[in-house]
């Protein structure tokens, strides 16, 4: 469904249900962001504009501080973040003034944009005060979960409240405790976990609805919303010019749990022509250093091409310049983008289905699959996807049916759309 279509989430319903005031608050925005979470955000916030809805973004001043405007979207960097936790007493007492200073300009954001609706993305490295901020009468919560900050929240109460509910082991140190947190209340921070998670909540995967409830955080009603790609930036490349060489592209960030040294070895077990490139930044520099030892080793050295973290808008034209795309993830991943985003380009993927990938990279129908860490099983579903040019055409073409059928953008967007309509009406009703 487009932007412009007539329908329920079209810019046409916006206009005859009301459009919708949100404020959306996440740790990063891009162009600053991490991975496909922030991203997400960015595309669900243009589409909603798109829509003639009202959308402003409450992010960190990482990378950049002030108000800027990104395609009708507002956005506002002007918290902080704390990565590392908070240790010391000094940094305490800085951290409690910087939350209590987040809290207030949160408070300030839905005043000033008389906000309906108050939207939770990936909460981590903010301070979890921000959660238990009472939006303004009227205005409904709803919660993003597509990373662990939930749990986090929940079971531990976050950055913020488990600094209250840390058991002090002197007198003097409770009662120094009892004094930060009296003044953490005069300055507008509140100082009592809330419930969790606060409003509605919904997922991006069945396995990341699954974690949560058996870390007993109580979602059992939380809906399901998936990822949605744009499809106009990831347009469909059926007929390929066949370069000199395969090559097999890995895109992502260079740490362990990604799975680079699997495929650095499944490239050992390949004919010569078959070549890795790999793109993203390095994040654990003692893993690039080992992998960069294993290249040596191996004498690989002339088939790996290693690049540096490209911008996201160069991600479709890479996708479309390699034969097949390898998700080696070893730990869960909540719902990859990535993968989705090569389904639309129509470049099969051979990867591992732990979390939520597993429910759209399904073996020999939308994809290969092979054990985590398995680098014999991987070079050999390679192969086949490289020798078997039949099974390459049937797997590229369900991939991209599945992904028009069930993951554009417009469906995630009308999807969320209702849910905020859904949570002001209930806040509304409990005036």
């Amino acid at each position: 469904m487009t932007a412009t279509a007539a329908g329920p989430g079209s810019a046409a319903a916006a206009g005859l249900l009301g459009a919708l005031s949100i404020v959306v608050v996440i740790a990063q925005y891009p162009p600053h962001h991490r991975g496909g979470y922030e991203l997400r955000c960015r595309d669900i916030c243009r589409e909603m504009v798109k829509r003639g809805h009202r959308v402003t973004v409450l992010t960190s001043r990482e990378g950049a501080r002030g108000v800027e405007d990104d395609h009708g979207v507002r956005v506002v960097r002007a918290l902080h973040l704390w990565p590392d936790g908070v240790l010391g007493t000094s940094a305490v007492l800085h951290f409690v003034r910087t939350s209590a200073s987040d809290c207030r300009k949160l408070r300030r954001e839905l005043r000033r944009t008389r906000a309906d609706a108050l939207a939770f993305w990936h909460q981590s490295g903010l301070t979890s005060a921000l959660l238990a901020v009472q939006p303004p009468r009227g205005c409904g919560i709803l919660c993003d979960v597509s990373s662990d900050w939930l749990v986090d929240a929940a079971t531990t109460g976050g950055n913020w409240f488990r600094i209250w509910e840390k058991s002090s082991t002197t007198w003097w140190k409770a009662l120094g405790k009892s004094a930060v947190r009296a003044i953490a209340g005069v300055l507008g921070a509140p100082v009592t976990r809330p419930p969790f998670p606060p409003g509605r909540a919904y997922f991006t995967s069945a396995d990341r609805k699954r974690r949560n409830i058996e870390a007993g955080v109580h979602v059992e009603s939380a809906a399901l919303i998936r990822s949605g790609i744009d499809l106009e930036s990831f347009r469909f490349l059926k007929d390929r010019s066949a370069p000199s060489t395969r090559t097999v592209l890995f895109i992502v960030r260079i740490k362990r749990r990604k799975g680079l040294h699997t495929a650095v070895l499944a490239l050992g077990y390949l004919p010569a022509d078959v070549h890795l490139r790999v793109v993203g930044a390095v994040e654990d520099e003692g893993y690039a250093a080992e992998v960069g030892d294993l290249i040596r080793k191996t004498g690989l050295g002339a088939r790996v091409r290693l690049g540096s973290p490209v911008s996201h808008d160069e991600i479709a034209d890479l996708l479309r310049d390699a034969h097949v795309l390898a998700f080696c993830s070893e730990e869960p991943e909540a719902f990859s983008r990535l993968v989705l985003e090569s389904f639309a380009c129509g470049t099969p993927v051979v990867g591992t289905t732990i979390g939520g990938t597993g429910e759209v990279l399904i073996e020999g129908e939308t994809g290969l699959t092979y054990p985590p860490g398995n680098a014999r099983a991987l070079a050999d579903q390679l192969r086949r996807m490289f020798d078997d040019a039949p099974l390459r055409e049937r797997l590229v073409a369900n991939a991209r049916e599945l992904v028009e059928s069930k993951y554009a953008i417009g469906f995630t967007v009308q999807q969320i759309e209702a849910l905020l309509r859904e949570a002001r009406t209930r806040a509304s009703s409990a005036q």
